[in-house]
């Protein structure tokens, strides 16, 4: 097993069988009694692991992890808006765009849900032709923005825990988890009184912090990632898919055999065994990884969110009747003290979501302003009834 400081140094495991790798090193830190925090997008570790190791679904800790409550959330505002454009693969004009409209949010700690950012990009300064196409991508993620339970990242961390996200709508919505959970658990460490956790490992980063044909500018996220105290494991199930800046940063590689380059090393890995080489030490080592009895458990799963019928749900439709054309930030002021300022966001993003409610531009008195109000075909009148 390698060592704290090693593992702070980075390891990228990458080949065809680098998933099966990355489980028996997570269930190795786990086992030395590293805080391990595992991002699994498709469900592979907790499959088999999960016995050993609590596993989390997205249902759990989802809304969290899109909450900026930071003393100073700027940080985090920050690396939201880089999770967001490393996930969804956005052009530096959309980049920028959604960036201004999560520093907005941030300054209210509010949630940097789809729904939420994507209401906040008609505002004047911020509408155009890449926010308009960056609105659409965002409201396609809808189902994102009401499940999970608050505080609960932050736990996690604390201890070992597996984020199974295979109950994902799409692979894109996944990848956007994924890359939202890292920004939340770095923006944590960077809090009064937050802690990270030992290790994060990431299997099939390569989906993630994937090879581009263009320069990007804004690698915020990548960066603050590679240079965080906390170990990291990454793993490719390609050798060639992972971004470049990942393996030069890392100090430790483990290749399976067909990610061995014969050529260069002049023989050919048994079937089954592992290369390590050690840049710091200038070492190569080959070894067999242990064998590990898998052991599944249910997942974990969160309360989720109110029934629909609930009367903060009355009270927002009822709220946004009587008062016309209302801004969000008018009605979670209005509404929160009775209700919690979390509670009356998390139902806003979800009648926005059903289409129960939309959010639309209004003139008032020479001015523009973003308000929430029923859709002019009849559905508000619909959905109060559901």
């Amino acid at each position: 097993m390698l060592t704290g400081g090693e593992l702070r140094g980075g390891v990228c495991i990458m080949g065809q069988s680098a998933s099966e790798m990355v489980v028996v090193a997570a269930f190795a830190a786990v086992e030395a009694g590293f805080r391990t925090f595992i991002i699994d997008l498709d469900g592979y570790a907790a499959e088999r692991i999960s016995g050993y190791v609590a596993s989390y679904s997205p249902s759990y800790f989802l809304y969290d992890t899109m909450k900026m409550d930071e003393e100073n959330p700027s940080f985090h505002a920050q690396l939201v808006a880089s999770a967001y454009a490393t996930a969804l693969d956005l052009t530096l004009d959309q980049e920028s765009v959604l960036g201004a409209a999560c520093a907005q949010i941030a300054l209210e700690q509010g949630v940097a849900s789809p729904l939420a950012i994507a209401e906040r990009m008609q505002d004047e300064e911020l509408r155009g032709h890449a926010s308009k196409r960056l609105r659409d991508r965002l409201n396609g993620l809808s189902s994102m923005s009401t499940v999970g339970d608050e505080r609960v990242v932050s736990a996690m961390a604390g201890e070992s825990a597996i984020l199974d996200l295979r109950e994902s709508m799409t692979p894109e919505a996944a990848e956007l988890m994924a890359s939202l959970l890292i920004a939340r658990v770095l923006a944590m460490g960077r809090s009064a009184g937050g802690a990270l956790p030992d290790v994060v490992i990431l299997l099939q980063a390569n989906r993630l912090f994937r090879n581009r044909p263009v320069f990007r500018k804004d690698l915020r996220l990548l960066t603050a990632f590679v240079t965080a105290p906390v170990g990291r494991i990454l793993s490719s199930d390609t050798r060639f898919g992972l971004d470049d800046r990942f393996q030069d940063t890392s100090s430790t590689m483990i290749l399976s055999g067909d990610a061995w380059d014969s050529a260069r090393h002049g023989l050919r890995l048994p079937t089954g065994m592992f290369a390590l080489l050690d840049s710091v030490r200038g070492s190569e080592d080959v070894f067999a990884p242990r064998r590990i009895e898998y052991k599944s458990a249910e997942v974990k799963q969160g309360r989720g969110v109110p029934a629909s019928g609930t009367g903060l749900r009355e009270e927002i439709l009822e709220t946004i009747s009587a008062f016309g054309d209302t801004t969000r930030q008018s009605l979670v002021a209005y509404l929160s003290a009775g209700w919690g300022r979390e509670q009356v966001e998390r139902e806003i993003d979800r009648l926005l979501g059903e289409g129960v409610i939309e959010s639309a531009r209004s003139q008032r008195r020479g001015s523009s302003q973003v308000v929430l109000r029923p859709p002019k075909q009849g559905a508000g009148s619909s959905g109060r009834g559901s």
